[in-house]
C-alpha cells in the first residue's frame, strides 16, 4: 500500500503541454516535501556532472575577485543574465568533511541539489520551462 494518497490535479499554465509533462506534473503535485527534495539531488553517476559545475561556479567566482580587485565590477548585464535563470543561482553543492585535505579545503564533492525554496515554490515548472 502507499502512503502517497491520490494524484492531485495539477493547474497548468495557460499553455500546451506535452502528455508526458503533464503526468510528471501530476506525479510530482502527489510527492512529499522530502521525496520532491530527493527527486532534485544528483550525485552518484552524477557526480562528475556535479564536480564540473562546482569548478565553474569557484572560476567564475575567482574571476569575479580578481576583476573586483583591480576595480572592474562585474557588469549589469552579466548579473542580470544569472538574475534571469532561476537554477543557476539555485544550485547548492553538497560536500562531506574529509580527514585527509583533498579538493574544497577538505571536503569532498558529493553532489548538488536545487535550493528547496525553489523546489518548493510554485515557480519551480516556470523555471523548468523556461530552463
Amino acid at each position: 500500500p502507499s502512503s502517497v494518497g491520490p494524484l492531485s490535479p495539477v493547474v497548468v499554465a495557460e499553455c500546451e503541454v506535452s502528455p508526458s509533462l503533464q503526468q510528471l506534473q501530476i506525479l510530482w503535485a502527489s510527492l512529499s516535501v522530502q521525496q520532491r527534495l530527493a527527486a532534485v539531488t544528483f550525485g552518484g553517476r552524477a557526480l562528475a556532472v556535479a564536480e564540473r559545475c562546482s569548478e565553474l561556479f569557484a572560476e567564475l567566482g575567482a574571476a569575479e575577485q580578481r576583476m573586483a580587485a583591480v576595480g572592474i565590477p562585474a557588469g549589469p548585464k552579466v548579473r542580470r543574465d544569472l538574475e534571469g535563470l532561476a537554477l543557476v543561482p539555485a544550485l547548492e553543492f553538497i560536500a562531506e568533511p574529509c580527514p585527509q585535505v583533498t579538493r574544497r579545503a577538505g571536503n569532498r564533492l558529493r553532489g548538488m541539489t536545487f535550493a528547496g525554496e525553489l523546489v518548493l515554490s510554485a515557480e519551480f515548472w516556470e523555471a523548468l520551462e523556461r530552463a
